[in-house]
């Protein structure tokens, strides 16, 4: 188990590809290793490093959710609105609930990361949202497939095992939410981190950034509490 400090979430994330393309070793397969986060909102920043690290990966979950017809549609509406995505967001909401199917199922994601995207950016617009959905989501052909690094949230990774485990943005606010306030909800997030932990079969990585930006402007973060001991504090 390993825990390190960056200064920014783009100094994490880099950090995390170096690791990530370090760790493979001659016979290593790529996806011998996965990335988990605790929200979708903190995908796009790592997966933009893995690319530039020359990195193939996927995100867990997301394979084709863009290509979806209904889901098109729904994020062509949000980016011609043109207004804030809180005003925008329960129109989105309603339509995932009259929709059916896989598609129903697809849209309820959609709505998921957006209240995920409000949480760390409130005066997000639909435009805005939608551009990072897509660079977030966006299928990468044949990543899935063929042997990739998995992105993926804590939620995704239930069930799994990596020899490799890297977990980023173990920091207050993320490691508990900032939005978990009661007993039970704390003692969730406690069991997220727990389950998210426990998917490394040989190694742990862990990463938390100092400062990470918020609608545009750095704030400064600490160590998640629970991992206090972990630090040697």
């Amino acid at each position: 188990v390993q825990l390190a400090r960056h200064p920014d979430e783009s100094a994490e994330a880099q950090a995390i590809a170096r690791a990530v393309r370090d760790r493979r070793g001659p016979r290593a397969a790529w996806s011998s290793q996965v990335v988990l986060v605790r929200t979708h909102a903190q995908v796009p920043v790592i997966a933009e490093a893995l690319r530039r690290a020359g990195v193939p990966h996927h995100v867990r979950g997301a394979h084709g959710v863009v290509e979806r017809r209904e889901v098109r549609d729904a994020l062509d509406l949000l980016r011609r609105s043109g207004g804030p995505l809180v005003a925008t967001l329960p129109d989105l909401a309603a339509l995932a609930a009259e929709t059916e199917g896989d598609a129903g199922a697809d849209l309820d994601l959609v709505v998921q990361l957006a209240h995920d995207h409000l949480r760390l950016d409130p005066r997000a617009g639909a435009g805005g949202f939608v551009s990072w959905l897509v660079a977030t989501l966006q299928a990468e052909n044949g990543e899935a497939r063929r042997d990739a690094v998995t992105v993926a949230t804590f939620h995704a990774a239930k069930g799994l095992e990596w020899p490799v485990v890297h977990l980023a943005g173990l920091e207050d606010g993320l490691i508990p939410i900032a939005h978990a306030r009661t007993h039970a909800q704390r003692a969730e997030e406690a069991r997220l981190l727990y389950v998210a932990m426990t998917r490394a079969e040989d190694e742990l990585r862990c990463t938390w950034a100092a400062s990470r930006s918020f609608a545009g402007k750095p704030v400064e973060r600490q160590l998640t509490p629970w991992l206090a001991g972990l630090a040697g504090q």
